[in-house]
C-alpha cells in the first residue's frame, strides 16, 4: 500500500491535503453544559466565539467507491465574554467510507477518534474518544444528506463539585 501512495505522490495525485477554516459564532450554552450540570451554578452563560481550524488529511485509499483517510485537526476557539473558557482542541481520526452495494448514490461511513483539549489559561481540560457512523445519500455531486450517529467517552479534568461532575459516555 505504501508503494501505491508513493506512486500517486510522484504522479502528482493529491495524497495529503491541508484545510484552514475560520470560526465565528455564538455559543448559548458554553461547553455543552446542560441544565442539570451547570458550571458554577450559572445556566445563563453565553458568548460570541472566534477561532480557526487547521486540518491535515492523509488519503490512504482513494478509489472511486472506497476511501480511507486519517485526519489531524487543531481547533483554536476564543470566547469574547468568557475568555477563561478559550481552548485548544487536538483531534486525530480515522475514517472508512464505502458505497452501499452497487448504489452509487448511497454510502456508509465508520470512524474513530481521540482528542485532547487544553484551556489557554487553565491547562489540561478534557480527553475524548469516540466512534462515528454515517449513511450519506448523494444523488448529485453538488449536494448530499447525511444521517450520522456518534458514541463518545469524555473525561474532564477541572475540579468541580459532585453535582457538576460531567465525566461519562454520551450517545
Amino acid at each position: 500500500r505504501l508503494d501505491e501512495i508513493r506512486r500517486r505522490w510522484r504522479e502528482g495525485t493529491r495524497v495529503v491535503e491541508m484545510r484552514i477554516t475560520g470560526l465565528v459564532g455564538y455559543d448559548s450554552n458554553l461547553l455543552l453544559i446542560n441544565e442539570e450540570a451547570r458550571l458554577l451554578q450559572d445556566d445563563k452563560r453565553s458568548s460570541f466565539y472566534y477561532g480557526g481550524i487547521l486540518a491535515v488529511r492523509a488519503m490512504i485509499v482513494d478509489e472511486p467507491h472506497v476511501r480511507f483517510f486519517v485526519d489531524l485537526q487543531e481547533q483554536l476557539r476564543g470566547y469574547t465574554d468568557e475568555p477563561d473558557f478559550s481552548f485548544s482542541d487536538t483531534m486525530l481520526s480515522a475514517v472508512l467510507r464505502t458505497r452501499v452495494a452497487r448504489l452509487d448514490w448511497l454510502s456508509f461511513q465508520i470512524g474513530t477518534y481521540v482528542g485532547e483539549s487544553y484551556l489557554f489559561n487553565g491547562g489540561h481540560f478534557r480527553t475524548q474518544r469516540g466512534i462515528t457512523s454515517a449513511i450519506t445519500i448523494h444523488p448529485e455531486d453538488t449536494w448530499q444528506i447525511r444521517l450520522w450517529a456518534e458514541g463518545r467517552d469524555v473525561n474532564y479534568y477541572d475540579e468541580v463539585p459532585d453535582p457538576q461532575d460531567r465525566d461519562g459516555t454520551l450517545a
